[in-house]
């Protein structure tokens, strides 16, 4: 397969959409305690998360395209903080196209861009449910540092 990988900033954070919805959409099913919160969360109030990120903060998109169908099959966004504190905001490799190797190559390219940029830590959250992606994350070099316990309101 041939693909065709796209670099920018902010101008591109709404092509990812589509693929964000399925990412949540992997997340309703496997979260056994907060599928409702994903069923709730639209990409708009997500894109409103990171636009509320601090001035001066960097953002990069990478997205990953089918080149014979111009579809979209992954991306991954990453950003750094004026304090240098690097995030893997996001990341998802559509279903068809795991195992190619894509979701490393966008893991290295944000881990190298962060490191050209003076990232002082680098992280990234996991939701629950999904800790199946702890190995994927381990093997570029990211450790579980603490695990965080939520209580939500009963319906």
């Amino acid at each position: 397969m041939d693909f065709e990988f796209t670099v920018g900033g902010w101008e591109l954070l709404d092509e990812i959409e589509p693929l964000w919805t399925e990412l949540n959409r992997h997340h309703i099913e496997s979260s056994t305690h907060f599928a409702a919160t994903y069923e709730h969360m639209t990409f708009q109030e997500r894109r409103k998360v990171i636009d509320r990120r601090p001035p001066g903060t960097k953002l990069r998109v990478e997205l990953v395209m089918l080149k014979d169908g111009k579809v979209y099959v992954a991306y991954c966004v990453t950003s750094l903080a004026p304090d240098g504190a690097g995030e893997i905001e996001s990341i998802y490799v559509d279903n068809g196209f795991r195992c190619l190797g894509l979701g490393s190559k966008l893991m290295r390219d944000a881990i190298k861009w962060l490191d050209e940029q003076g990232a002082r830590k680098k992280r990234l959250w996991v939701a629950s449910g999904n800790e199946q992606a702890f190995h994927f994350y381990e093997r570029h070099g990211f450790q579980i540092r603490r695990t965080e316990l939520e209580q939500t309101k009963s319906p």
